[in-house]
């Protein structure tokens, strides 16, 4: 039977179709298999944390971002919709990527978020409303219609004040994460889904709107390093591999933060085929963030989801349930995973410190 590359592409980015959920393997360790080092603490400030993510990892930027609003300061979401577009229905979830034209019941979700906090299953959603939100979506994506990315605005304006809501809706780029270091052009929609576009920068953007002007970034040899660290510590039976995570996540240090001075932090998510099993440290090394992080004291967390196969073959994010129908709660297990990188990584952190 012959399939479109348009479908291929809305299949391979997002994999929202109907993706059963499968228990995976122990884990195990083979001999001689090196083990990554453990996150360590900074001096962050816990009111200074970011998420950002792109496609998949969009879409779950908002699910961390929601069901723990009290930990979050910001949210950037590329070419992804609303908390619980799927409603965890793969099914359903076909009209998150535009494969259904039903169209988003963003009221809907938005009832069904307040409920959620009622019951304490998420974070009251009061807490929401001191969010900075950036949207982005590239007028050439193919992958996700306008109406599911302007959904997110939607669902965001019955929580946030208007000043806080930045969209971006005019650049013609295709479906990806925008990258002043990207290897493919704004047309594609291959590759590794990181997109280079003259003149454009979606790292200034979102950190300009979280935190306001910024020190110019570093076009240079980075001051930091790159580091790795477990992953398996952040779920409750320390088995990533469970969870359709890798074991392995990325973090860039700057060299200022590794003293322990003040610093924030932003935690990028990837796409689907973003990850590292699928090309290294591609996304990690060409998002564009670690050269303004480098020069305006923040660390960059790169955690990482690989692709399962029967369970997710894409290396998506949980976005409709394969990994627990709580998903989209605190207890998610993928959810939980970033709270609690986010709670490690201020570990050390001191107000009385110098900045």
């Amino acid at each position: 039977m012959a399939v479109s590359r348009k479908w291929v592409l809305k299949t391979c980015a997002w994999g929202l179709l109907g993706i059963g959920s499968v228990l995976a393997a122990a884990y195990w360790l083979a001999p001689g298999k090196q083990v990554a080092p453990t996150l360590p603490g900074f001096n962050i400030d816990p009111r200074e944390i970011s998420l950002a993510g792109s496609s998949s990892g969009g879409f779950m930027a908002i699910q961390a971002a929601v069901a723990y609003s009290s930990s979050f300061r910001g949210v950037a979401t590329v070419g992804s919709g609303p908390y619980f577009c799927t409603e965890g229905n793969a099914e359903t979830g076909k009209r998150c990527a535009g494969q259904q034209t039903s169209g988003i019941p963003t009221e809907r979700l938005v009832n069904i978020a307040r409920l959620w906090a009622e019951e304490g299953k998420i974070d009251p959603v009061a807490h929401i409303a001191k969010q900075k939100v950036y949207v982005f979506r590239g007028t050439l994506d193919s992958i996700v219609p306008q109406d599911v990315t302007q959904a997110v605005v939607d669902f965001y304006r019955y929580f946030v004040p208007t000043p806080n809501i930045v969209s971006n809706f005019k650049i013609p780029v295709a479906h990806g994460w925008v990258s002043p270091y990207g290897t493919n052009s704004c047309l594609n929609e291959t590759e590794n889904y990181i997109n280079k576009c003259e003149q454009f920068d979606i790292a200034a953007e979102f950190l300009t709107h979280f935190y306001g002007k910024l020190v110019p970034k570093n076009e240079q040899a980075l001051s930091g390093e790159l580091i790795e660290f477990d992953q398996n510590e952040f779920f409750d039976d320390r088995n990533a591999d469970a969870h359709s995570a890798d074991e392995l996540g990325f973090a860039y240090v700057p060299a200022s933060c590794a003293k322990q001075n003040i610093c924030r932090a932003v935690i990028v998510l990837h796409g689907c085929q973003q990850d590292y099993s699928k090309i290294g440290k591609v996304f990690v090394t060409q998002s564009g963030v670690n050269q303004w992080a480098d020069t305006n004291r923040m660390v960059v967390i790169y955690p990482q989801i690989k692709g399962v196969n029967l369970k997710n073959n894409y290396g998506c994010w949980d976005t409709t349930g394969y990994d627990g129908k709580d998903f989209a709660w605190k207890s998610g297990h993928q959810v939980k995973m970033l709270k609690r990188i986010a709670d490690r990584i201020t570990a050390k952190y001191s107000a009385a410190s110098v900045r």
